[in-house]
């Protein structure tokens, strides 16, 4: 199968990036992890469950233990050094040690992690600090992969390979250009990968890119939402598939720090005044969602959108009008990133809105780097729009964010309440219990009128129609779902 990715990983070492042009889309794919995120034809219905990979099987004795059991069948791939011996468990061990070396981009992942040993050959025990939810989420993280210890003392590091992992997909070749792999035909998994290979290859330019498509050279892509549409039309045999990203796109804040934001009234005032849906459809293509933000695993996690609706106005739910509240005499100030024009008109958008409603707002640009300093860290804003902060988990998320001591709390607001659902949700085993916890969140967030993505990230991705089972699953970045795409034809 051939498609293309933006850019190439900036080396090949997956324990030194969060690169997802490494771990999602590049050399990652040839490593496997101890557990990952639900793959195969009914994923679509388990998103964010974890399964096993390299595990046969694993139990929890306690909350602060995990004993896991390796499979028999999981072999290195047959190259050298590695040469096709078994995974056993001090590869587990070695692993986790190396991807939590202080300073790492993924060493957070194992924050929770006491200790690590090998019981025996393929028996593995990990002590945790603190009881946590995602636990075995954290080592279901596509960042968490198992690399061998023979591999690495080749140079010292990873940074230019060699790429030896126990997974689906075997290196052939990568460069700038892209990157070509075979399956591996010792894959431990029953039948996968469906595909012979896969040629990635970089092109950046997104009209290049669906051009391609349209020629069919490249068999799927994910274009800019207009190109997208316009080749589904000329094209009866495309298809389009949309995939949600609930905690990307474009983010509003309030701070309530800074007067008259302290109010809640007036901050419910002013969201009362404002129509996401409407900015939606004029700066993002009506491609995108109203949330909180949250990084679920999918949107049965997030509040339903007529839900979403009444703390917004809308056509039968009007926002106050000039003179018909105290707070529409009001002067406030919207600072907004400038990470693309798409942003910028979303915050003038929302200032038109708030201007029809009475109040008096000022839009001022920032550069990302200043908007990154002094607005995400600094809180130096009184409404600020921009590109939400990278977070590696809900939890992530929600503590460091939302919590009212978290160190990425800018917008001020506090509340017993909100707190108290964090903790609670943080250790919350049973998914079902913990989903409506996290719901009960999103109303506590949005009914104190803290933060909420204007804008949730729907990307579109164009396939033709012999391309099957695809089902892209990119929570957190899971790349599995790759293992079981296939061609009815072979098109090139």
């Amino acid at each position: 199968m051939h498609f293309a990715v933006q850019e190439p990983p900036p080396h090949l070492d997956p324990h030194q990036t969060v690169s997802p042009a490494l771990v999602t889309w590049g050399p990652g794919i040839a490593y496997s992890r101890l557990f990952r995120f639900a793959t195969g034809p009914q994923a679509a219905s388990r998103n964010g469950e974890v399964e096993c990979d390299l595990c046969e099987t694993w139990e929890m004795p306690d909350t602060l233990t995990l004993r896991v059991t390796l499979r028999v069948g999981a072999r290195w791939q047959n190259t050298t050094p590695v040469s096709g011996r078994a995974v056993t468990a001090q590869d587990i061990v070695f692993s986790y040690g190396r991807q939590a070396t202080p300073g790492w981009p993924n060493a957070p992942l194992l924050f929770n992690m006491a200790s690590v040993r090998a019981v025996s050959g393929n028996v593995l025990e990990i002590k945790f600090k603190y009881p946590d939810a995602e636990a075995l989420e954290n080592f279901a993280d596509p960042h968490s992969v198992i690399v061998a210890e023979e591999a690495v003392r080749q140079s010292g590091d990873l940074l230019r390979g060699p790429v030896r992992g126990s997974g689906p997909w075997v290196v052939n070749s990568t460069d700038v250009e892209g990157a070509v792999y075979q399956a591996n035909p010792d894959y431990y998994e029953p039948g996968a990968p469906y595909l012979d290979g896969l040629d990635i290859r970089v092109i950046a330019d997104a009209g290049t890119r669906i051009a391609a498509v349209r020629n069919r050279l490249l068999d799927l892509d994910q274009p800019l939402v207009n190109d997208a549409k316009d080749a589904i039309a000329a094209f009866p045999a495309l298809k389009i598939t949309r995939v949600l990203s609930p905690s990307a796109g474009a983010a509003l804040w309030f701070n309530a720090s800074r007067p008259p934001l302290g109010e809640d009234g007036v901050r419910q005032a002013v969201l009362k005044a404002l129509d996401p849906w409407a900015v939606i459809a004029a700066a993002w293509e009506g491609e995108g969602i109203v949330s909180v933000g949250l990084p679920v695993p999918d949107a049965s996690w997030l509040l339903p959108e007529p839900e979403m609706k009444r703390y917004f106005v809308t056509e039968d739910r009007p926002g106050p009008s000039h003179g018909s509240t105290q707070a529409g005499a009001l002067k406030l100030q919207m600072k907004v990133g400038e990470f693309s024009p798409r942003y910028i008109q979303t915050a003038e958008e929302f200032a038109r809105q708030l201007a029809a409603a009475g109040f008096a707002i000022e839009v001022v640009r920032v550069t990302t780097r200043d908007f990154g300093e002094k607005v995400w860290l600094g809180g130096d804003y009184q409404i600020a729009v921009g590109a939400p902060p990278p977070v590696a988990s809900l939890n992530a998320y929600l503590y460091s964010t939302l919590h009212s001591q978290g160190a990425r709390n800018t917008h001020a607001s506090s509340s017993p309440a909100l707190d108290a659902l964090i903790e609670r949700q943080a250790v919350e085993f049973d998914r079902a219990a913990r989903r409506d916890l996290v719901l009960q969140i999103q109303r506590e967030v949005m009914g104190a009128a803290v933060s909420f993505n204007a804008m949730s990230n729907v990307s579109l991705w164009v396939s033709w129609d012999y391309v099957r089972g695809f089902a892209p699953n990119l929570y957190r970045g899971e790349n599995g779902w790759l293992t079981h795409v296939w061609l009815d034809k072979a098109p090139h």
